[in-house]
């Protein structure tokens, strides 16, 4: 297969997990129960810890770099509308930098607000982790009152996210605003004539989009895998959060918890194989992408600046997104959790629910971890 073309070998190994979901069934109680605790063992493995610190660590630098490249695009503004003739296109450049230095600012706002929002998210996944989750596996509590303390419990998360929610629609309206520029500077450099950026860099970023595009796909199915077998049915939210944030170690550790039931998929093996791969080649042409950036002319860098901050951003804007999300998916896991309740009249039902409770707590717990190595990352 590595004789193939690489959009052969993607579409062979989108294929094969296409089908494999297809054709899944949910796992019985005892595989879902192994599952759970091959998960629960997952989350605490040291080498898994330290692979969720270097994925966060390198989002605060993604973050930070994209702060550089908001100075760099208002440098590269400033130094064309100084070498530009007075008349329309001064005023157009004058006008384009009024917006840019707007979005700069929005963006660095957002970027310690996230840090403030990330330490109070940490203390919710903890106090949640612990406190709550105990609580709910109380036998000598009633069920009635369980389910009274989660309602209160919801209304708190509403009192607390409030701040979260405004960041959330905050970023929403900056990508768009985002992109609105880009198409404004598009619009520029055919009023112009400015030239855009040169052709290899353009094939660059295209391959970069294309390989981008693929590692999500794949990334993507293999957590899907995991909901249609059961495994992360009661941890919906918390894991769409570590997906978003470690999507590489989160799709290992999926990987590895699916692939130690009785008949292992060789479509997940070469599904993990071909992410690797994509990886590689995805940080290999993001950097010959970046190199080719830096020898462009004023005019051509800057596009290309504005042209990847555009899809940079989104993926910024995405993982932040993930953390100001911390409240709501504690109040989606809460009303699953609320509706087991109504489940576990037998042995073994309860049994499954305590098991689910302390994989619910231990990812709570992996988030908490993942929150705090952010905010001491964010704050070099």
């Amino acid at each position: 297969m590595s004789d193939l073309h690489p959009n052969t070998v993607f579409s062979q190994t989108d294929k094969q997990l296409n089908e494999l979901l297809a054709h899944s069934t949910e796992l019985s109680d005892e595989e879902i129960a192994e599952a759970l605790r091959i998960l629960k063992a997952q989350l605490s493995n040291q080498a898994n810890t330290q692979a969720i610190n270097r994925e966060i660590n390198s989002l605060a630098k993604q973050t930070l770099s994209t702060e550089g490249t908001f100075d760099k695009v208002t440098a590269l503004l400033a130094k064309i509308g100084n070498e530009a003739d007075k008349g329309s296109m001064k005023k157009d450049l004058e006008a384009l930098a009024t917006t840019w230095k707007e979005l700069s600012r929005s963006y660095k706002q957002f970027l310690w607000d996230s840090r403030e929002v990330a330490g109070k998210a940490e203390a919710a996944a903890r106090d949640f982790a612990s406190d709550f989750v105990e609580f709910l596996k109380d036998s000598h509590v009633d069920k009635r009152d369980k389910k009274s303390e989660i309602k209160n419990y919801l209304g708190q998360l509403d009192r607390d996210s409030a701040k979260s929610k405004n960041l959330k629609r905050g970023l929403v309206e900056l990508q768009g605003k985002l992109r609105t520029f880009s198409k404004d500077w598009k619009a520029f450099i055919d009023k112009y004539d400015a030239g855009h950026a040169s052709n290899e860099w353009a094939q660059l970023d295209s391959d970069v989009k294309r390989l981008t595009i693929h590692l999500a796909t794949l990334r993507a199915k293999i957590v899907r895998l995991s909901k249609s077998l059961g495994v992360i049915t009661s941890t919906t939210g918390v894991s769409s959060i570590l997906a978003a944030i470690c999507p590489e170690i989160w799709t290992d550790i999926m990987v590895a918890t699916l692939q130690r039931r009785q008949q292992p998929s060789n479509a997940l093996s070469e599904a993990v194989s071909e992410a690797e791969n994509i990886q590689c080649q995805l940080d290999q042409k993001t950097s010959q992408r970046d190199a080719v950036t830096e020898r462009l002319s004023s005019t051509k860098a800057l596009h290309a600046h504005v042209h990847s901050e555009d899809a940079g951003i989104t993926e910024v804007c995405n993982k932040l997104a993930a953390i100001f999300s911390v409240w709501d998916t504690i109040r989606e896991d809460l009303n699953i959790i609320s509706g087991l309740l109504d489940h576990t009249n037998t042995g073994l039902a309860l049994q499954m629910f305590e098991l689910r409770l302390d994989t619910v707590a231990s990812l709570y717990k992996t988030l908490a971890g993942a929150l705090r190595q952010y905010q001491t990352q964010i704050s070099l």
